[in-house]
């Protein structure tokens, strides 16, 4: 699958649409969420699943960006 560059989608395009809520027809507003005058792709329940695992601190795989 590529973007519309023609490019390789990166891993972190991917976790941007993922985390983004308006997909799952949200929108947001000052901190809240609200929904949105458009049919979402994904519903509500499955994108906050998935927010939920994506911004699990656990799942950390790298130390941070130490010195080099």
């Amino acid at each position: 699958m590529f973007n519309r560059n023609g490019r390789p989608w990166s891993h972190n395009a991917v976790r941007g649409v993922l985390l983004n809520e308006r997909y799952a027809g949200l929108r947001q507003y000052r901190s809240e969420l609200y929904r949105g005058k458009w049919p979402g792709i994904v519903d509500g329940a499955t994108w906050r699943t998935a927010k939920h695992v994506l911004e699990d601190e656990s799942r950390a795989t790298s130390p941070g960006a130490g010195r080099r």
